[in-house]
């Protein structure tokens, strides 16, 4: 389902946290260290965490997303059944046949 594959993606994208979390320790220390190719290091380190911050955006969304779409599917079974029960209760307080359809009683 939708909320297995969202529970999935969020569970692998927290996984990552980690790892970019070591990146950026790493590309700091190479940064301070003087390394050579600063540029390309920043660049890339600014590319990894513009995309996970992109991705945990986009997982934010489509949880609230999925979460209105389950809150509106309950309101409408909810409401269904309500108007159901409704109808069934307004023909029987309507029906004309109280007082002849007493061949059972005793």
């Amino acid at each position: 389902t939708v909320q297995k594959k969202l529970s999935a993606i969020e569970a692998a994208t927290d996984g990552f946290r980690q790892t970019i979390s070591m990146l950026q320790e790493l590309s700091s220390s190479l940064i301070d260290r003087g390394h050579y190719d600063v540029q390309t290091i920043q660049q890339k380190q600014e590319e990894v965490n513009d995309l996970y911050e992109e991705l945990r955006q986009n997982i934010l969304k489509k949880t609230a997303i999925f979460r209105e779409k389950e809150d509106y599917f309950v309101f409408e079974r909810d409401v269904k059944s309500l108007i159901s029960q409704l109808k069934a209760m307004l023909n029987a307080s309507s029906s004309t046949d109280h007082g002849r359809d007493v061949e059972h009683v005793e």
